[in-house]
């Protein structure tokens, strides 16, 4: 899920598949429109737990949240 003036910004329409990545890893979605703060992505599923990191946070000694990552989105997912 997505801010739809992020998804307008970037070219991106409702159901049009799109790679999400970050440092941890990828996964193909599709865009969904929710009203969330510009320059943010929600992912309420457990196949987005492969963008969820697995280190130590070096600074308390736990792991990462969610929330301590970024992730991008590439509308060049399924194309050949």
């Amino acid at each position: 899920m997505m801010n739809a003036a992020d998804a307008a910004s970037r070219g991106l329409q409702r159901d049009q598949r799109v790679e999400v990545v970050n440092d941890t890893g990828r996964m193909t979605a599709l865009v969904r429109f929710a009203p969330l703060p510009r320059g943010n992505l929600a992912m309420y599923y457990p196949e987005a737990n492969v963008l969820i990191p697995r280190r130590a946070d070096p600074d308390s000694g736990r792991r990462c949240s969610s929330r301590q990552r970024c992730a991008s989105c590439d509308s060049s997912a399924g194309r050949n």
